[in-house]
């Protein structure tokens, strides 16, 4: 297995800029955009490679004109 990069809620937060209450919401409403992994009893990760392909689609091309 490649190297396994965790994030924690906190670290994914951090990127989208959301807050963890906005994390728990969208994972009730079954709208998490990448799957969660359970790393303990009490503690949920992400893969990181998970997060950034979510990141990476939501960027949406900019057409830039030809100056002439």
């Amino acid at each position: 297995m490649k190297n396994l990069q965790i994030l924690t809620i906190k670290e994914v937060c951090q990127l989208l800029n959301v807050s963890v209450p906005t994390i728990y919401r969208w994972e009730s409403e079954g709208t998490l955009p990448f799957p969660k992994i359970r790393v303990g009893p009490n503690r949920v990760g992400f893969r990181q490679v998970d997060v950034e392909a979510y990141i990476n689609n939501q960027i949406e091309p900019v057409e830039i004109e030809a100056v002439k």
